[in-house]
């Protein structure tokens, strides 16, 4: 299957296998997958008649590809016969052979970095191309399926406002109006239209797009979008003259913990900063697999994430218990990352930082044979776990994620073999950064995004880290006698100068006209 990002190649074969009855296997081809591993599937894919979708196969290298060239050839050479025939990969002991297993691979052939298929491989892997769906009939379809009257003008609508913010909204490289996002809104609207079923259906489609922009526009495309919005809907809505009213918090109760919690850990609940934390809930609730949250350095991302999961550890009966694991990736190497085969053997399975985490997340303990780093207790059973990803993206160890952030089916496949399935909302990926500029179409596309402005926009423009820092250094520092002379600092006749407040002053003073100049 070849096509671009986002076209569905993947769920068009595990669709066909519902349809015919098949299991399925799906396997996110990475450079760590070996030979010996490959075929072990393969063998457990021909014994039980299963599809085998190979996602990214171009990524294999040339010795694995053989693998997938062996396990191809075998399976149509025993196609044709009715009586049980076996088959044999890999050198490994033969395997009765059920009818109806197949391979699928996909092919992505405008991503950088991705080799050529070899001719064996081609001529034996029948080239389907894959392309972008109409947008309109997909949404019309849907809307239909889920009872809504007025299905073909909605779909016609949100087919054109998003080809227009296509065209005229500024193109960052987070930005994406594509199949997914499309997708995103009609879960949205199938969603509203369950819990508000006599609300006008061109106000859900207005409520349902303004959720999907939250956090995703920033500067002149806010009002840019807004007037989008007006132009294509305005002649079956009304529309007030006032600036619309921000899209309220899913969970009513977060925007009065968040203060509380930002209190318990010692920071400054500006309202950018509460805002900007709301926005992340919001991503993770819209998205729980993946989220990626971009802003510059010191725009408060890390802490946004540290004080949503206090506040909603304090909400456990209205939220979720979670626990925040940062991890470093450029810190590690892909097999400390993703685990590896070593020890004695060299086949024995070293378990990786992430594939720990998200083995512990399958199971609802906290096994694994390495050290998962954490900013807080494992929690108490059914804990949400959060792994932040802390790094400039890269496509060495971005890729391999691919699998894990699919909204539909999120799974890691191992080097080993093994296929991680996290039980559904046990785990979400939040990939912090700079910027998108080296993320694929496919990581984009998969992901919630979130947009931190500057640090003056979160903290506003006074003294956050100031007023954060400060209260928790000591009553008497060792400093202060050094700082001022004992009568200078108590005069005859003076109140008592506290050192923390002369501190306070100084650097409120000093600090922000050295870090404007």
């Amino acid at each position: 299957l070849i096509g671009p990002t986002g076209v569905g190649k993947g769920v068009l074969v595990q669709e066909l296998a519902k349809v015919v009855a098949r299991p399925v296997v799906v396997l996110q081809c990475t450079e760590a997958l070996g030979s010996r591993q490959l075929g072990r599937v393969m063998r457990g894919v021909a014994a039980v008649g299963a599809f085998a979708l190979l996602q990214s196969v171009n990524r294999l290298c040339p010795q694995v590809l053989s693998t997938v060239a062996q396990a191809a050839a075998a399976l149509q050479r025993v196609a044709g016969h009715d009586t049980p025939s076996e088959i044999v990969l890999d050198g490994q002991p033969a395997v009765k052979l059920c009818p109806g297993a197949a391979i699928f691979a996909t092919v992505h052939p405008a991503l950088p970095g991705l080799s050529e298929l070899p001719g064996s491989v081609k001529s034996l892997l029948r080239p389907i191309a894959v392309v972008v769906p109409p947008l309109g009939i997909v949404a019309r379809t849907l809307l239909r399926g889920w009872g809504f009257a007025q299905a073909d003008s909605l779909a016609s609508r949100l087919n054109f406002l998003l080809s227009c913010c296509a065209d005229q909204l500024s193109a960052p490289d987070f930005r994406n109006h594509g199949l997914r996002p499309a997708v995103t809104v009609l879960q949205i609207l199938r969603r509203l239209k369950a819990s508000h079923p006599s609300s006008p259906e061109p106000e859900l489609l207005v409520q349902g797009l303004r959720e999907l922009t939250t956090g995703r526009l920033q500067g002149t495309d806010e009002p840019l979008f807004e007037t989008l919005l007006r132009d294509t809907l305005s002649d079956i809505i009304p529309f007030s003259s006032a600036a619309p009213a921000p899209v309220p918090c899913s969970l009513p109760a977060l925007p009065g913990e968040l203060p509380h919690a930002c209190a318990s850990l010692g920071l400054q609940p500006t309202p950018g900063f509460v805002e900007l934390a709301v926005k992340l809930y919001e991503g993770l609730r819209r998205n729980p697999t993946g989220v990626l949250l971009v802003g510059p350095t010191m725009a408060g991302k890390t802490s946004a994430l540290t004080v949503l999961a206090a506040a909603l550890s304090g909400l456990a009966a209205q939220g979720q218990a979670t626990t925040v694991h940062p991890i470093y990736p450029q810190a590690l190497t892909t097999g400390q990352l993703w685990g590896q085969l070593g020890g004695f053997t060299g086949q024995e399975w070293v378990e990786g930082v992430l594939s720990g985490l998200v083995r512990s997340a399958c199971s609802g303990s906290s096994g694994g044979s390495c050290s998962i780093p954490q900013s807080s207790s494992e929690g108490p059973a059914g804990c949400r776990k959060v792994a932040l990803l802390d790094a400039p993206l890269d496509s060495g160890w971005l890729e391999s994620l691919l699998g894990l952030l699919d909204p539909v089916s999120p799974r890691l496949c191992l080097a080993n073999g093994d296929v991680l399935i996290p039980a559904q909302g046990a785990l979400s990926v939040v990939l912090e950064c700079s910027d998108l500029s080296r993320a694929s179409p496919g990581i984009v596309s998969r992901c919630a995004v979130v947009y931190a402005a500057s640090h003056d926009a979160t903290f506003g423009a006074g003294d956050s880290l100031v007023d954060s820092w400060v209260p928790a250094q000591p009553l008497c520092p060792p400093w202060a006698d050094r700082l001022l002379p004992t009568s200078t600092m108590n005069p005859p006749n003076t109140p008592t100068v506290e050192p923390r407040a002369l501190l306070h002053c100084c650097l409120r003073t000093v600090l922000r006209p050295c870090v404007e100049f």
